[in-house]
């Protein structure tokens, strides 16, 4: 007896910058980071578009959604609930990937964390499975393949240490973000946002292994402890201090003083 999934439906997810009703965008796909740009409707701004944990990309041409359009605020962004192409995607990831999905993360985040994207244009459609998105506005247009100067995805600089401590011989630096704390519950509705990096200070070289990032997911803001490939090994409600963190931050730093003594450093 087969069972009906339910019907996906693409519901208006507000975004800072509308795009223009007639430019069509350009998507970048192949060497560097999967981006899409587009002049915004407001003014004289060109947008640019970026993902957390980018997983697929499709392009279509047509000026009609794919999905039912549910009610709600008008956006050129939509989220499709009930994706069967996630579906599709998870299930292929936990056939062939499950046990080394990620460098060692959950397959199955792909349910939990991953959103539909659907991006709305004059005559053509883009869809992206990621864990969350990023807008940034420029008065001149961006160029091709360069990098932002500040991405919340990115790793605080040294200049954001604001404290080091030191455990089992290793010091390691606090890297706080220096934004407003409402700037980054705001941002992390999009994608995750940095509260703490954490760099060990070894042979000269400062690295960050860990960090503690804020996230919104369907209404709830929780913080995330991840590893060194982004991977969550930990979550509390709302936002983190620098003591919770330290509760996973700790354990780890004792991990790697063990692996160097084994390795005779």
């Amino acid at each position: 007896m087969s069972t009906l999934l339910p019907v996906p439906q693409a519901r208006p997810f507000e975004i800072p910058f509308r795009p223009d009703s007639i430019d069509s965008p350009t998507v970048l796909y192949g060497e560097g980071p999967v981006v899409i740009l587009y002049p915004a409707a407001e003014g004289e701004q060109w947008v640019r578009v970026t993902f957390e944990g980018f997983d697929s990309l499709r392009v279509c041409r047509g000026e009609y959604l794919p999905y039912e359009e549910l009610p709600g605020k008008y956006s050129a962004v939509y989220l499709v609930e009930n994706s069967a192409w996630l579906r599709e995607r998870h299930a292929y990831e936990a056939e062939h990937y499950r046990g080394s999905y990620e460098f060692g993360g959950d397959v199955d985040e792909m349910l939990t964390d991953f959103q539909h994207y659907l991006f709305k244009f004059h005559d053509q459609y883009v869809e992206v499975l990621a864990r969350g998105v990023w807008f940034e506005a420029s008065p001149q247009r961006f160029v091709l393949g360069s990098s932002p100067e500040r991405h919340p995805l990115a790793d605080l600089p040294e200049s954001c240490t604001t404290e080091r401590f030191t455990v089992e011989g290793i010091t390691c630096q606090v890297r706080t973000d220096p934004r407003p704390l409402e700037e980054l519950v705001k941002g992390a509705r999009y994608c995750s946002q940095p509260l703490f990096h954490f760099a060990l200070e070894l042979e000269g070289r400062h690295t960050v292994s860990m960090s503690m990032v804020l996230r919104e997911r369907r209404g709830e803001l929780r913080s995330y402890c991840r590893g060194y490939f982004g991977n969550a090994t930990a979550s509390v409600p709302g936002i983190a201090t620098l003591e919770q963190a330290r509760r996973w931050v700790d354990p780890y730093i004792r991990e790697v003083r063990e692996r160097r003594r084994q390795m005779g450093k």
